[in-house]
């Protein structure tokens, strides 16, 4: 058998010499050629079996790996997207015209990044987005982007819904961020604690939603409620800052929104000058009654974790199943 494996062709015994071999060596065990052939479809049922095993294993190792690169096209754009890509179509531009934004950054995060080694950097914003995607799973809201300390949520986007459930969901989940926020424990390599304090942004209004981009496709959102979103979170009065802890700034499109159920306490109107805007209405939301997303055990897991003012009394006009989430 060695010789039959040389990589010199003309060092090969031929199938004469094989065949004589065979003989010599069955007539010598006592084999007859029924049992030798017998043998042999004994070993090729053998090596089809192994080889239907190795198959179903590589198919199983192909399957985990579609599913993780579903999961990842998942978190980079929404599944309508994905479809029409994978399609080899054209993603539609889509237009909602009322739909929730939500803009938060870190207040000071310049001065944080000097207490911090690059990679340190990058393991506290790991933490602190992680801890936020786990709260927005438990809200109908799409999370748009993440750039440096900057956070962007939309709710009624892929799913259109009513625009006053879509602010309500988002208000609360403003508060639940800003106490996560609170709790999040992030200590440098001297020892010293980060603080973190959120500033958040919340506007009401259209945007058009679509894929930009070829062999880097992005889902981005276009439109002038994202840039008054932005502006909200940066524009302010006094200390540098829109928000202070438990509060959310709202333009006055969000206000009267909340408004028609009254479930969160509103500050009093601002008058502030924003660039490119002149003068707008801001308020801040400081509190609320209850909580508006309708899966109570949910949402006492998540009270329990990150405990904010919310109720648990549930509000039977705006309870939704969970059936009904639609995330």
């Amino acid at each position: 058998m060695k010789y039959c494996w040389e990589e010199n062709p003309s060092k090969r015994p031929t199938f004469s010499q094989v065949n004589r071999m065979l003989d010599k060596t069955l007539k010598s065990s006592g084999t007859t050629d029924e049992n030798f052939f017998d043998n042999l479809i004994k070993m090729l049922e053998m090596y089809a079996s192994n080889l239907e095993q190795v198959v179903d294993e590589k198919v199983k190792e192909l399957e985990n790996e579609k599913n993780r690169k579903n999961e990842l096209l998942m978190t980079m754009m929404p599944e309508y997207a994905i479809q029409s890509l994978r399609a080899g179509v054209e993603v539609p531009t889509l237009h909602f015209e009322n739909v929730t934004v939500l803009f938060s950054d870190i207040v000071n995060f310049d001065s944080i990044c000097h207490q911090l080694a690059p990679f340190e950097i990058v393991n506290y914003l790991d933490e602190l987005y992680s801890v936020f995607d786990e709260v927005i799973d438990y809200y109908r809201v799409y999370k748009v982007e993440t750039i440096a300390d900057q956070y962007v949520v939309v709710s009624g986007i892929p799913t259109k819904i009513d625009p006053v459930a879509s602010a309500e969901e988002v208000a609360s989940l403003s508060l639940h961020l800003m106490r996560a926020c609170q709790k999040l424990k992030f200590i440098n390599k001297s020892g010293t604690k980060i603080k973190t304090m959120l500033r958040i942004g919340v506007h009401n209004g259209p945007v058009v939603a679509g894929v930009v981009g070829i062999s880097r496709p992005r889902f981005c959102l276009f439109g002038d409620t994202m840039n008054t979103a932005s502006r909200v979170l940066t524009t302010g009065k006094g200390d540098n800052s829109l928000t202070i802890v438990l509060k959310i700034n709202i333009s006055q499109f969000t206000k009267a929104l909340l408004d028609v159920n009254k479930m969160f306490t509103i500050s009093s109107p601002m008058e502030v000058e924003m660039k490119g805007k002149g003068t707008l209405t801001t308020y801040a939301i400081e509190n609320s009654a209850r909580n508006v997303i309708g899966n109570a055990s949910s949402m006492q897991g998540l009270n329990k974790k990150f405990p904010s003012n919310l109720s648990l009394k549930m509000d039977k006009k705006l309870s939704f199943s969970s059936e009904n989430l639609n995330r």
